[in-house]
């Protein structure tokens, strides 16, 4: 005997889940909740007798304003050493100097501080949803390290990034002589 399409159609289509009443839902609940506090009581049992390791604490996060402090200083070098405004930085254009500056301070912010790529984002102005191009302008710095960063230099990004090392080194270790002396 053969099955017509609709008797195929039929057995294929799922099936609804069956309706629980409110009391039926209720006592699950309960059943829930007292499974879950005997789990806990065990687990209480088992670490009095060290037979689970203790969780060590989380480290505290990091202060928001070291990082904004250290997210501005890269912002701002990166802005002095491309020549380019704040504006033009944080606008749309698509020129190769300022696409080269953008990807040059997301590798930077990436690697220097311990901002998100939403944080980045949201710190230069894009939307904190968007923060995909963050990720790809970090990735496509990375990957032409070894190119020339626009048409108008023949700097590498790989190049740039480690003059932009030596100069925060060098501020540092200045800074830190600064400070000393004091």
């Amino acid at each position: 005997m053969s099955r017509t399409t609709k008797q195929i159609m039929a057995a294929w289509k799922p099936k609804p889940p069956p309706r629980e009443t409110v009391e039926e839902l209720k006592a699950t609940a309960a059943r829930n909740i007292v499974r879950l506090k005997q789990m806990e009581a065990v687990v209480q049992q088992a670490r009095a007798r060290n037979l689970l390791p203790v969780a060590p604490p989380e480290p505290p996060p990091p202060p928001k304003d070291a990082n904004n402090l250290r997210f501005e200083a890269i912002y701002k070098a990166v802005r002095d050493d491309f020549q380019i405004d704040r504006e033009t930085l944080e606008g749309k254009g698509r020129h190769p100097k300022i696409t080269a500056a953008r990807r040059a301070l997301v590798w930077l912010v990436r690697k220097h501080t311990l901002l998100s790529y939403q944080e980045i984002a949201k710190s230069v102005g894009r939307n904190v949803q968007g923060h995909s191009t963050m990720v790809e302008q970090f990735y496509a710095a990375e990957a032409l390290k070894d190119q020339p960063m626009h048409p108008q230099t023949s700097e590498t990004f790989g190049e740039y990034f480690g003059r932009f090392r030596a100069r925060m080194e060098q501020d540092a270790a200045i800074k830190e002589a600064t400070n000393g002396n004091r």
